[in-house]
């Protein structure tokens, strides 16, 4: 759903705004996608009830959907250019607009962009932990 949703806004809004604007609604729509997915799949892996999941749908289960998009995301934004470089020089693929500059302005707006976006999604995670990570030890 993230990937689907992403790549056919982007295809027709291919600016970085239309970037970010097809992030922003994949990240939205893969979470409620993965909401339902884990009350319909989670079940059969705990051996529980539907009502037992829909109890870690706000506390454990959006914030990690959640979480996962905005790091997929973030990714997206880091590796998207380096890629379609490679893809543009291996003759995969037309090149079209700036893709050849690989420093551009833009280009590091949205890893600055990316970074933050990281950072805010590991203090997300750090505070639905309860301030604390224990690794079982």
């Amino acid at each position: 759903s993230f990937a689907a949703l992403a790549g056919w806004f982007y295809k027709r809004h291919k600016t970085l705004q239309g970037s970010y604007l097809a992030l922003t609604l994949a990240t939205v729509f893969s979470t409620a996608v993965m909401m339902v997915a884990n009350l319909l799949i989670t079940p059969l892996y705990l051996n529980g009830s539907i009502s037992d999941v829909a109890a870690l749908l706000p506390t454990l289960l959006f914030p990690f959907n959640f979480i996962k998009c905005i790091v997929n995301a973030a990714l997206v934004l880091v590796f998207y250019k380096p890629i379609s470089l490679v893809m543009v020089r291996a003759g995969m693929i037309r090149k079209e607009g700036s893709q050849g500059k690989y420093f551009s302005k833009k280009t590091v707006i949205t890893w600055i962009a990316a970074v933050i976006l990281m950072a805010v999604s590991m203090v997300i995670f750090y505070a639905v932990l309860g301030g604390h990570i224990d690794f079982g030890a």
